[in-house]
């Protein structure tokens, strides 16, 4: 079995295999679905000519419906996919899996704890996601013993790691740790050394 601390998390400059996208729903406020629709497609159209793009849908509903819009704007099929996975909003950035490689390019998930932004917000389904790409994609997972949005954290693939330091060491996300627990946490699941 692969162990968490022979992976790294890659650049986002490197060459990656897609973009994974959480449909916007009218679960959160009325308009929402409709007023940023719009932006996902033209995502969707945008990121499909140049890799795969990855879309998490809440039901066959949402899928039928996505298909539809798609199909309708003459975007993809090619390098579009969707999968079914209930979630609670369209932050794919904070909530969504961060994948780490090793040295053999094999990818891995790393399934960090994820609480609405500090529990302003619902979040039971999103904390749910990386472990259900995981499963439905056949990759291991890794379970961090900490809250981390992904949004908030940059890595330069050589063991530099950047965040917002309050969206990490704060007592609404990860209460109790210290910052060199924290960063304990970050090297051995992340593959970074250095803080900024």
């Amino acid at each position: 079995m692969a162990s968490h601390q022979d992976y790294r998390m890659p650049a986002e400059w490197e060459t990656h295999e897609g973009t994974w996208l959480q449909w916007p729903q009218e679960k959160l406020y009325r308009g929402y679905e409709l007023k940023l629709e719009g932006m996902w497609l033209t995502m969707v159209d945008a990121l499909h000519r140049h890799e795969n793009v990855h879309i998490i849908v809440r039901d066959e509903r949402q899928r039928d419906h996505v298909e539809h819009q798609l199909d309708y704007f003459e975007i993809g099929p090619a390098n579009v996919d969707m999968y079914i996975i209930p979630t609670d909003d369209v932050w794919a950035r904070d909530n969504g899996p961060i994948f780490v490689v090793n040295k053999d390019g094999d990818v891995a998930i790393t399934n960090w704890e994820f609480n609405g932004w500090a529990g302003r917000f619902a979040y039971q389904l999103d904390n749910q996601v990386p472990a259900i790409i995981a499963e439905q994609l056949s990759l291991p997972v890794f379970d961090p013993p900490m809250v981390l949005e992904g949004g908030a954290v940059e890595v330069n693939g050589k063991g530099t790691f950047m965040a917002t330091r309050t969206s990490i060491i704060d007592p609404h996300r990860n209460p109790g740790k210290s910052q060199e627990e924290i960063e304990e946490i970050l090297g051995d699941y992340l593959g970074v050394r250095h803080f900024i």
